[in-house]
C-alpha cells in the first residue's frame, strides 16, 4: 500500500514537502469473517 500522511510538521515559514507515489498497481477487496471456529472466507 502506497499512503501518505494527510497532514505535515514543518519549522514556521517553511513548507512540508512530502511526495506522493506513483505506484498505484492493483486494488484488492478482502471479505472474511471471524467466528468461534476462526476465519472463514464466504
Amino acid at each position: 500500500m502506497n499512503m501518505t500522511r494527510r497532514y505535515g510538521r514543518a519549522v514556521p515559514d517553511q513548507r512540508v514537502v512530502e511526495y506522493i507515489p506513483s505506484d498505484y498497481g492493483s486494488n484488492y477487496t478482502l471479505i472474511a469473517t471471524l467466528g468461534l471456529n476462526g476465519w472463514q472466507a464466504p
